[in-house]
């Protein structure tokens, strides 16, 4: 992968995780537990997606990568429906 390319998938991957810490902390104090978990399930996919655009672009490594772990990366949030 160049390094394009991997700065490419670093600032994708970033945007959905920013957007689900804020989602989390807005809709913690809202207590809107049902919208968080709207949002972790549309992060789940979008990190989905981004793991099969890596696959057909040749980079099976960095896609089994996210797809293994990307559960991993939404667990604060899950941990906060629980709290």
């Amino acid at each position: 992968m160049t390094k394009d390319d991997r700065a490419k998938v670093k600032v994708a991957v970033q945007e959905a995780l920013f957007t689900l810490v804020n989602s989390t902390k807005k809709h913690l104090e809202d207590k809107d537990y049902d919208s968080l978990q709207e949002r972790i399930d549309k992060t789940l996919k979008s990190l989905n997606e981004m793991a099969k655009q890596l696959e057909e672009d040749g980079y099976s490594k960095a896609a089994e990568f996210l797809k293994k772990n990307s559960r991993f990366i939404v667990t604060f949030a899950q941990l906060a429906l629980q709290a």
